[in-house]
């Protein structure tokens, strides 16, 4: 991850693996790039932390959205 002032850049994996725990978690309609500005990626770790802790997803899912909100929170903190 690259920040430019309060532009954030991730990598396609990352960001491929990102949107689709977003379609995974109910939440595919949320606009989600490689480049974006750091609020934004705040908004979406948000949504990941949620998503961690709903009982009614799957434990895998649960898992993979606290990861992805763990390493989004370290990397824009």
């Amino acid at each position: 991850m690259i920040r430019w002032g309060d532009t954030v850049t991730l990598g396609r994996r990352d960001a491929v693996a990102i949107r689709r725990l977003l379609r995974d978690i109910g939440q595919g309609v949320v606009t989600f790039h490689r480049m974006m500005e750091r609020r934004d990626f705040q908004a979406i770790a948000w949504l990941l932390r949620e998503a961690s802790q709903n009982g009614a997803l799957p434990e895998a899912t649960r898992k993979a959205a606290g990861d992805w909100f763990a390493y989004l929170e370290d990397r824009i903190g």
